[in-house]
This record gives C-alpha cells, sequence and structure tokens, in this order.
C-alpha cells in the first residue's frame, strides 16, 4: 500500500488530480497505527503524493468530484473528501499533529477520539491535522444514500468475478464467501472494537427495499443455473 500510487504521481504529472478511494485509504486518512511497521505513520496522502481521499463508500463524492473537475470548478468544499493544503480554514478543528501524536501516545488518543466523534456528529465540522508546515484537511462526511439511491447502486449488474489483474495469480478463495452474497444495509449499529466499518461507512444503518433484495436474489439464480448449465 505504501508505494502503490507513487509511480502514477510521476507518469501523471500533468493529469487531473490523483484520488485514492476504497476502504485502505479512507481508514489511513489521518494519523494512523501502521501493524507491519510497528509505528504510526502519516494521513496516505502525504506518502502516496496523491491528492485527494475520497473516504467513505463514495458515490456521491465520486460523481461531485468528477462533474466539478469536468467543469474546471474548485471542489475543495465537496463532502467526502480530504486534501492537503498549507493553511487550515477559518472553521475547522484542530486536532493533534502528526508529530505530536509521535511523540506522545495521549496526543494520539486525543486526535483520534476527536476524528472518532465528530465521525458520529450530526453536524460534523471540518477537521485539521497538521504534517510538518501542512495540513490535513477532512471535510465533513458525505450524506447518507436513501434507500431508493441503495436500490439503483445495487440494482446494476455486476460481474461478480475478481478483476482482472488479480485473476491472473489464480483462484481468489476469499471469492467464494461473497459471490452469492446479498447486502440488505449498510452501516453498523454496534461499535465493535476489532471493526473498521463505523470508521469507513459511518455509523447510519440505512436498508434496501424488500423488492431490490429479492431482485437480486431471483437474478443470482438465474445467473447460477445459467453457469451451471
Amino acid at each position: 500500500m505504501r508505494g502503490l500510487y507513487k509511480p502514477h504521481k510521476k507518469i501523471f504529472k500533468n493529469t487531473k488530480p490523483i484520488v485514492l478511494g476504497s476502504i485502505e485509504a479512507s481508514l489511513r486518512r489521518i494519523t494512523h497505527y501502521d501493524y507491519k511497521d510497528n509505528a504510526l505513520r502519516r494521513s496516505i496522502l502525504f506518502d502516496s503524493k496523491a491528492d485527494i481521499i475520497a473516504y467513505g463508500m463514495g458515490e456521491k463524492t465520486i460523481l461531485e468530484l468528477s462533474n466539478r473537475m469536468q467543469q474546471k470548478k474548485d471542489w475543495k468544499d465537496i463532502k467526502g473528501i480530504c486534501y492537503i493544503s498549507k493553511e487550515k480554514p477559518e472553521n475547522a478543528q484542530e486536532i493533534p499533529s502528526f508529530e505530536e501524536c509521535k511523540e506522545h501516545k495521549d496526543k494520539f488518543f486525543d486526535a483520534f477520539s476527536a476524528f472518532y466523534k465528530n465521525a458520529r456528529a450530526q453536524n460534523d465540522k471540518i477537521l485539521a491535522q497538521k504534517h510538518a508546515n501542512r495540513y490535513l484537511i477532512h471535510n465533513p462526511k458525505q450524506d447518507t444514500l436513501s434507500s431508493q439511491e441503495l436500490d439503483e447502486v445495487y440494482d446494476i449488474d455486476y460481474t461478480r468475478e475478481v478483476r482482472p489483474y488479480y485473476a491472473k495469480f489464480g483462484k481468489v478463495k476469499s471469492q467464494d464467501t461473497i459471490k452469492f452474497s446479498i447486502t440488505m444495509h449498510r452501516g453498523p449499529f454496534g461499535e465493535c472494537n476489532f471493526c473498521s466499518i463505523a470508521a469507513h461507512q459511518g455509523k447510519e444503518v440505512v436498508s434496501r427495499s424488500e423488492k431490490s433484495i429479492l431482485r437480486e436474489a431471483e437474478k443470482l439464480r438465474n445467473w447460477k443455473i445459467l453457469r451451471d448449465i
């Protein structure tokens, strides 16, 4: 993960901003503990040399970001993104810096606590975390999808196959578990210490409609029958 994005910045120097997404980037958006290094690391934006993190599930964020870029409009006020700035916004809540977190465990606890509580707040604020002489700007979370919007997401005809890049290395065993699974809702109501979904998806639970779930079940049944013939 640490070196994955660096070459892209060199190759696409004159292109639009490089955006990181998925749960891997989402969980590394502020100062975080790295198990492999057994140490705290900076926000992945600084190490990857990318420009933006679209954190969370990202459907609305990516659409809005794409439209702004296409129209050559400023995108820094879009919900659900993080970016680097030399200055922090006036209305931002500053949390302990990367350097403070590395120096004092209590500061790391304070930073994560402020980040986590803010993510759960109804009116969450812009956060700013200093890294050396620059700031990681963390915009408020994106609006949660409605049940109708969630239905539209899952009504898309997905291939349910692993990406070609991974397929060339052979069978992916975890695919057997999820290939015929059906998502009924998003958002965990619990706060399990071992689980990262709350920090990624948020705490609000949104359910799909019964009709949407049954449509997908029917699709899966017919798809499996065709594959078995």
